[in-house]
């Protein structure tokens, strides 16, 4: 299993990024949600000595496309996004090799159950409430949870 970041360009496209490193992998402060995807195509990207390297931002579809058959797929920050990204993501013929992940939000686990994707979930869990809450919530798949903590004593 890998993970991937999703951004939207202002033109509605998705992307594989982590929106706030756009300083290290661009060497410039921009933020890349302001760009249209034909712009975010044609950034420059250096590595992590700032020298410029061939590599360019990959459209999440592309991302999807090159790993169907191959790996299960954790999509994380793509909530922001759901209210056009999970009708995109119904255009995948492989969504049993993808893992949705989200805060724990009334209205993000209606919009995924609402959705109608047969996806696999795993919430983003603070509390014991928020846990209760995802395991109680009917239509959506859960399969895993990724657990924050304040520290040791506070699990």
């Amino acid at each position: 299993m890998f993970e991937v970041d999703v951004i939207r360009s202002k033109d509605g496209e998705f992307f594989a990024f982590h929106d706030g490193q756009e300083p290290l992998v661009f060497g410039e402060k921009i933020d890349i949600r302001t760009l249209s995807s034909e712009e975010i195509q044609r950034k420059e990207c250096f590595n992590s000595l700032n020298e410029p390297i061939l590599q360019k931002i990959e459209k999440i579809s592309d991302v999807l496309k090159n790993f169907e058959g191959q790996s299960l797929i954790n999509i994380d920050r793509s909530w922001f996004y759901w209210d056009t990204f999970l009708d995109k993501l119904k255009t995948y013929p492989s969504l049993n090799q993808v893992l949705l992940k989200s805060p724990v939000k009334k209205e993000l686990l209606e919009m995924l159950r609402d959705s109608g994707l047969n996806v696999m979930y795993m919430p983003i869990i603070k509390t014991i409430e928020e846990l209760d809450f995802v395991l109680s919530f009917e239509g959506i798949n859960t399969v895993a949870v990724e657990l924050v903590f304040q520290d040791l004593e506070n699990p």
